[in-house]
């Protein structure tokens, strides 16, 4: 069982490319976990901005959320089967919020141990995005683009996971 399709696409991919002789191959494996391009991402900014009261703020970025969301359906038949309704979790939004001004902190959360911030108000996104790169997703789509890879005598690299690059967008708004 596989948890999408993308790991048949890269099989795919890599095969293409052993047919037309390229040696070294440049994937894009961790942008969305870098840059935060998961839709459940932006949950957690939601979150965030709840927690730090920027309602306003919070308003119009759930606004320009829903709008491109929207525009992106556009470009597919049956889009319900590919898009997440963004209005998805809106419930869950307000009880986290009603929960922790109730109780003041923050929902109980695993320790990650290095490399994954404390669960803190305002900083949910932040850690959400490192648990992506070291714990979640990120781990076994590297595993099996590496298999994919190495299955068609292919090199993959990954210039989104250059530490630097990673190091840099994690120290934006601090």
């Amino acid at each position: 069982p596989l948890l999408s399709a993308s790991f048949y696409l890269e099989w795919e991919l890599m095969r293409a490319a052993k047919s037309h002789g390229s040696v070294v191959v440049l994937d894009g494996q961790g942008a969305d976990e870098v840059f935060g391009g998961y839709q459940h991402y932006f949950t957690m900014r939601q979150i965030d901005l709840l927690y730090t009261r920027q309602l306003p703020r919070l308003a119009w970025e759930t606004q320009l959320f829903r709008w491109r969301h929207r525009w992106a359906a556009r470009s597919y038949e049956r889009a319900e089967r590919r898009m997440v309704d963004p209005s998805y979790g809106v419930e869950h939004l307000a009880e986290v919020y009603r929960s922790y001004l109730e109780r003041g902190q923050l929902p109980t959360v695993r320790d990650y141990g290095p490399g994954v911030p404390a669960a803190r108000p305002g900083r949910l996104l932040r850690r959400q995005l490192a648990i992506g790169l070291l714990h979640d997703s990120l781990p076994g789509q590297l595993h099996g683009g590496d298999r994919s890879s190495m299955a068609h005598g292919r090199e993959s690299r990954f210039p989104v996971l250059d530490y630097e690059l990673v190091e840099w967008v994690g120290s934006l708004g601090q």
